[in-house]
């Protein structure tokens, strides 16, 4: 047990008053205004489960088409573009995967707390996750579009998706260049 203060020395200072914060004694609301940033929250553990859940299926889908690739190969089946197009899915599942978890991780460290890794990669404002999230489209609808110039068999179908693309890519690519 600690003795008592003995009585020739002083005792300790009463710790001084803590006075309302100007701002908050002014408007009570702002204070619960503040603690709303939190229910991003709910938005980024959403975001996070999906791009680990799209990963996970997606590594299911690399070892099921690898599976596939190699029974086909050791059967002198393995023809044609199949095996590639099949490693074409496989990247844009995984690039879907890169956006949810971008937007994941570019939420939490603009509302919640910084994060080093999103500082890496150059998300310090609203409209650079933006420009990553758009880049990372581009390249989906690029790889998307090549699938279907390997896999299409019809010309007219194939003109008419590529001028989709064509309508579609440039927007993104002047998008880009504007958030960046």
């Amino acid at each position: 047990m600690e003795a008592p203060p003995a009585p020739h020395e002083p005792a300790a200072p009463p710790p001084p008053e803590r006075h309302p914060d100007p701002i908050t004694a002014r408007a009570p609301g702002r204070l619960a205004i503040a603690y709303t940033r939190y229910m991003v929250l709910l938005a980024v553990w959403s975001l996070l489960l999906v791009a680990m859940a799209v990963w996970v299926l997606g590594a299911f889908a690399t070892f099921a088409t690898l599976w596939s690739a190699v029974q086909l190969a050791t059967r002198g089946e393995l023809v044609g573009h199949e095996p590639a197009l099949a490693a074409l899915n496989l990247v844009v599942i995984m690039l879907e995967a890169v956006v949810f978890y971008l937007v994941g991780i570019g939420l939490y460290h603009l509302f919640i707390a910084p994060i080093a890794l999103a500082a890496r990669l150059g998300i310090d404002t609203l409209d650079q996750l933006e420009g990553r999230i758009v880049g990372v489209i581009a390249v989906l609808i690029g790889v998307i579009f090549l699938e279907h110039l390997v896999e299409e068999r019809d010309p007219v179908n194939m003109l008419l998706y590529g001028a989709a693309v064509t309508l579609t890519l440039p927007p993104l690519i002047w998008l880009k260049t504007k958030l960046h």
